[in-house]
């Protein structure tokens, strides 16, 4: 059983201009990537289970998307950072280690949205 939180779907040190209010920032691995590059190996049977997916943004975040091979598994369209945890699914989803697992963020760091957050 995986967790994607768990997965570490992470960019680290993102460039988002001063007043961009649409700036999109994407990654995507295999789960088998995914599972290597947070200290585990991939499925030995080539395959397992996503029991949940969980979701890290902060304030100027907008809406962020996990899919695998394009299937959504994960969408808040209007992110607010006190969402900031972890979502189980109802049934586990199957997954394989050649599967490819896509995260997007969307972030509005525009003067107006940085002011109605209070952050200027």
């Amino acid at each position: 059983m995986l967790d994607l939180a768990g997965l570490g779907l992470v960019k680290r040190n993102l460039a988002i201009a001063a007043d961009d209010p649409a700036s999109v920032h994407t990654q995507s691995a295999t789960i088998a990537q995914w599972r290597q590059l947070r200290g585990g190996q991939p499925f030995p049977s080539g395959y397992g289970y996503v029991t949940g997916a969980g979701a890290h943004m902060h304030l100027v975040g907008r809406r962020i998307t996990i899919t695998r091979n394009g299937e959504t598994l994960l969408d808040i369209p209007r992110w607010s950072f006190h969402w900031q945890g972890q979502y189980q699914y109802v049934s586990p989803i199957r997954v394989a280690n050649t599967d490819t697992i896509t995260i997007r963020c969307e972030y509005d760091n525009s003067n107006t949205n940085r002011l109605a957050l209070g952050l200027t």
